[in-house]
């Protein structure tokens, strides 16, 4: 007679070792936004109705507002007239309270609430998706008006500087 006598792991086991790295996760996670700088767990922002969210990174200005303002640096003195002329107003709406804040907040609260719907989970998100949007259009066609009204050297600084499109995913290489 030939007895099987490996261990096997039971199911009891495989929870606990999920739970530890489910665990291991979440207080990763939460360790890592203290440690970037944010005095709130949850990265979204906290449920406060009338706070309005500053989308900024441990320090310096929001993104899109960085961005801009780095093409604009690169600009000769009447190129960087042009810009200021054009786009004044939609840098100072992408600024650190920008109305996306208040919609990822808002996502974050659906998620967050008791039993929501499929609908209700695919509302927020496509309400974030379509307020991103709108704004990428806006500077897209602000920086459209900039270039028409530049001259060659600024068109050429607005083109190397401008980040490049993201690379596909897959290549085939002649």
């Amino acid at each position: 007679m030939v007895f099987d006598d490996r261990r096997k792991t039971s199911t009891s086991r495989k929870l606990l070792y999920a739970s530890l790295a489910l665990n291991l996760f979440v207080g990763g996670a939460i360790a890592g936004n203290f440690i970037a700088g944010s005095n709130n767990i949850l990265p979204f922002g906290s449920n406060d109705a009338n706070s309005a969210q500053e989308f900024r990174g441990p320090e310096g200005p929001p993104a899109p507002t960085e961005m801009l303002n780095r093409l604009r640096e690169r600009l000769s003195p009447e190129g960087q007239v042009i810009f200021d002329a054009e786009m004044q107003g939609l840098i100072a709406e992408l600024g650190p309270k920008r109305e996306v804040g208040e919609r990822f907040r808002i996502m974050g609260q659906v998620l967050l609430s008791d039993d929501p719907t499929e609908q209700d989970i695919r509302a927020a998100f496509a309400d974030v998706e379509n307020h991103i949007t709108g704004e990428i259009q806006r500077v897209i066609q602000q920086l459209a008006n900039v270039a028409v009204k530049l001259s060659p050297e600024d068109r050429y600084q607005l083109a190397i500087n401008t980040p490049p499109p993201p690379l596909p995913k897959y290549r085939i290489d002649n």
